[in-house]
């Protein structure tokens, strides 16, 4: 209960403390002397926090564990039904309030209802409209019941289809995710089962449901990779229907489709699929799907500014950030615009404003620190500042080694990253035995940060 407690948000905190308060869900005063104890004292071992709550809301009786464990417990309850009440209070599902209404037979509030809830249906929601029909047919039902004319019972086939519908659909979802997960793992995709599925959908006709026509479609991507004009299609689909999508899906659906161009681009197909990763992007800021509580991420920040700097989009790059900065968490968005600035500026090739905007840069979050030093140690290379670069690199070889928070792989990928820009430093490019055992050694490390980058130096180097 005490962990359960320390996770609620202030504005949590305080509605709960209204909750215990109010009569109608506790008359026991007792209860909310614990809470304040609860909440003032929360960090100590719960061991401790017995003996003392137990003298706090029973000043004058001796200790009784089974007491204080009673209170505890009663506690713990409010609280989870606070959180089943809260959950209830922020759902759209109106389930609950029309079997209410059901059991009093209010037949005039229940058609409002219905209404009322036939209107807000904004997105695909086969669900949502499952349940519509199904608590239309039991109010038919009831009526029917209640004034003797049969006629008014439901025949339930609508239902039956919607039910289907959302049944396909949930399969589908499911389908995708195993799908996705797979290929993360690196595990084989076996088609046999989810072909059985696809044909069952396109056999009976459940295409003509736009939602269903794009996780389907989605599935085939996964299935089909080699298929690239799947993709296309998807991503045509998702744009036409972006508005009829619950933003939190919508993100998801792009996600997978993002994934799908990115395994294409590890592939050797940047020059195809990069453009439209970036096309996904403007799909999602433009229909502000991209936003989380009307918040941007950074790294979703990070990313689109990345993606369009290496397309050669400087002047787009520098309109998003100028028009999106405001939709950064105030926590992070000076640093996040300092950062992203410092990477404008490196395609820019000004090199000074580079510098300059990562001393601002704050190493709070390590890839932030990982990519600043990174983007540091290549502007000094830039400059032709061999001591400021080499200085550089002890220190960041040094955060390398003391950070526990940087995994393995990151590790070797950023000491690879070192080992390489020091030795592309001290080249000689007058001597071809030097440039050929360079060349062999980078194309033999598989893993190493920033390779774009020096794959762009060996071009200008001519190895």
């Amino acid at each position: 209960m005490i962990n359960l407690l320390g996770k609620l948000n202030k504005f949590e905190v305080t509605s709960f403390k209204k909750y215990l308060q109010s009569p109608y869900f506790n008359t026991n005063q007792t209860i909310v002397g614990l809470f304040d104890f609860v909440v003032k004292h929360n960090n100590e071992q719960p061991a401790q926090l017995k003996q003392i709550a137990h003298d706090y809301i029973f000043p004058n009786k001796v200790y009784n564990d089974v007491r204080i464990r009673q209170q505890l417990s009663l506690l713990q309850k409010h609280l989870e039904h606070f959180l089943e009440v809260e959950e209830l209070r922020q759902s759209k599902d109106k389930t609950h309030l029309f079997n209410a209404l059901l059991k009093k037979e209010e037949a005039k509030s229940i058609r409002y209802v219905l209404l009322e809830q036939g209107h807000e249906t904004q997105y695909f929601d086969l669900q949502k409209e499952w349940q519509l029909h199904q608590i239309n047919d039991d109010f038919k039902t009831q009526q029917a019941q209640k004034t003797q004319r049969l006629m008014l019972l439901p025949n339930y086939d609508e239902s039956l289809l919607k039910l289907e519908k959302y049944y396909v659909l949930a399969k589908l979802k499911l389908l995708c995710e195993k799908l996705n997960i797979n290929q993360i793992k690196g595990l084989a995709i076996s088609e046999k089962d989810s072909e059985t599925l696809l044909s069952e959908i396109a056999t009976n006709n459940y295409y003509s449901s736009e939602i269903i026509k794009i996780y389907a479609i989605n599935a085939q991507c996964f299935l089909h990779p080699n298929n690239e004009n799947l993709i296309d299609k998807f991503l045509a689909m998702l744009n036409e229907n972006i508005q009829s999508i619950e933003p939190k899906e919508a993100r998801e659906l792009f996600i997978y489709a993002q994934n799908y161009c990115i395994r294409k681009i590890n592939g050797g197909q940047e020059d195809e699929y990069l453009p439209k990763v970036l096309g996904i992007y403007k799909s999602l800021l433009q229909s502000k799907v991209i936003l989380d509580n009307n918040k941007l991420s950074p790294w979703d920040f990070k990313n689109i500014v990345v993606t369009g700097l290496r397309l050669g989009e400087m002047n787009w790059v520098k309109k998003f950030m100028d028009e999106n900065a405001s939709y950064l968490d105030g926590s992070v968005r000076q640093n996040a615009v300092n950062y992203n600035m410092a990477k404008w500026h490196f395609y820019n090739e000004n090199w000074n404003n580079v510098i300059e905007l990562l001393l601002n840069v704050e190493y709070e979050d390590v890839f932030y620190a990982l990519d600043s030093k990174a983007m540091l140690l290549k502007t000094y290379f830039e400059l032709d500042e061999d001591e400021a670069l080499f200085n550089s690199a002890d220190s960041f070889k040094i955060y390398l080694l003391r950070n526990k928070k940087i995994s393995k792989h990151h590790k070797q990928s950023y000491q690879n990253f070192l080992r390489f820009i020091k030795k592309l430093l001290k080249l000689d490019i007058r001597n071809n035995e030097s440039l050929e055992k360079f060349e062999n050694q980078f194309s033999n490390t598989k893993v190493i940060a920033d390779k774009n980058w020096f794959l762009d130096k060996i071009d200008e180097l001519g190895i």
